[in-house]
């Protein structure tokens, strides 16, 4: 399955994605460049278990944190 984080920037920069698992066990990390506007990060939840996880995307400034929940069926 593929999830999609969405984001905004103000200009073009690299921003970081990592993923932890509940234990603070990081589990994904993701670094891209973004354009200005609207953007999105894609990544694979194939590998991880069905659980909550947290992920921080970071623009080298600005950090962002958010819960996520992976369900398998």
């Amino acid at each position: 399955m593929i999830s999609n984080i969405p984001y905004v920037t103000r200009k073009r920069q690299e921003v970081n994605l990592k993923v932890y698992d509940v234990w603070g066990r990081e589990v994904f990390s993701k670094t891209e460049t973004s354009q200005a506007g609207r953007n999105i990060i894609k990544f694979s939840t194939t590998l991880l278990s069905t659980g909550l996880y947290y992920y921080n995307l970071s623009d080298g400034k600005t950090v962002l944190t958010r819960k996520m929940t992976v369900i398998r069926f």
